[in-house]
C-alpha cells in the first residue's frame, strides 16, 4: 500500500503510524504539488502488477476490490473503472441519496466500455500505466481524465465493472456539491477542447 497524503487535516500524522517502509509506505503531499505530481512520487515504489486507485476517503470491502481487478488477472482488459455510494452515516440524507439515484442510473445505463474513469476505484496494469507515460503528463487539474485518454489514445479499451462500488462521502450541501460538480465539468470542458475529445465535452456544456 502507498499512500499519499498531505493537507492541513493531520491526514499525513495519522498516516505515518501505520508506515513501515514495506508493505505500507507513506509519502508526503506536499501544499500545492497537486494530486498528479503526488501520483508521480508514488509510481516509481509500486511494485505489483496492478495498480489500484481510490482515495483517503473511501471505505473499501473486498468484494468491490475483486470484481475490479478480476478483468486485469484474468487478462481481458488492461483498465477497468468502477463506481461508488454514499457513506451509511448519509444514506438517510434526501439530497445525498439524490444524487447517488442520478449517478446510479447513470452508470447502470453506460455502455460495457468507458471514456473515463473514477479515481476512487479504478485500476490498471502496471505495464499498460508505465508504457503510456506513467502520471509524466502535467495535469494541474483533471487527472483522472488525462489518464484515461492517455490509455484510450494508446489503444488500450477501460471496462466498466457496474458491480464494484466503494463507499465515499457525498456532498451534503448546496454549496460543496455545487463546487465540485463544476470543478468536474470544467475539468472536462477545458481537458477535452485541449485534447480534442469534442465526445466528452458535449454532455458537460
Amino acid at each position: 500500500l502507498i499512500l499519499c497524503a498531505g493537507g492541513y487535516d493531520r491526514t499525513f500524522d495519522i498516516a505515518s503510524q501505520y508506515h513501515d517502509g514495506k508493505a505500507i509506505i507513506v509519502i508526503e503531499q506536499v501544499a500545492g504539488e497537486g494530486k498528479q505530481a503526488a501520483l508521480r512520487k508514488c509510481l516509481p515504489r509500486a511494485t505489483g502488477e496492478i495498480i489500484y486507485l481510490t482515495d483517503s476517503d473511501c471505505l473499501l470491502n473486498d468484494d468491490a476490490f475483486i470484481r475490479l481487478i478480476a478483468p486485469i488477472v484474468k487478462g481481458e482488459y488492461e483498465a477497468v473503472n468502477g463506481t461508488s455510494h454514499p457513506l451509511k452515516t448519509q444514506q438517510n440524507n434526501a439530497f445525498v441519496m439524490y444524487q447517488w439515484t442520478v449517478d446510479h442510473y447513470a452508470h447502470a445505463r453506460a455502455p460495457e466500455h468507458s471514456s473515463g474513469l473514477l479515481g476512487r476505484n479504478c485500476a490498471v496494469s502496471a505495464q499498460a500505466l508505465r508504457q503510456t507515460g506513467g502520471f509524466d503528463e502535467e495535469a494541474k487539474s483533471g487527472t483522472d481524465y488525462t489518464l484515461a485518454r492517455q490509455l484510450i489514445d494508446n489503444g488500450y479499451t477501460i471496462y466498466n465493472e457496474k458491480y464494484s462500488s466503494v463507499e465515499t462521502e457525498y456532498p451534503s450541501s448546496l454549496r460543496s456539491y455545487y463546487y465540485k460538480r463544476t470543478r468536474w465539468l470544467r475539468n472536462t470542458i477545458v481537458l477535452g477542447y485541449k485534447k480534442k475529445d469534442y465526445g466528452s465535452m458535449l454532455p458537460s456544456l
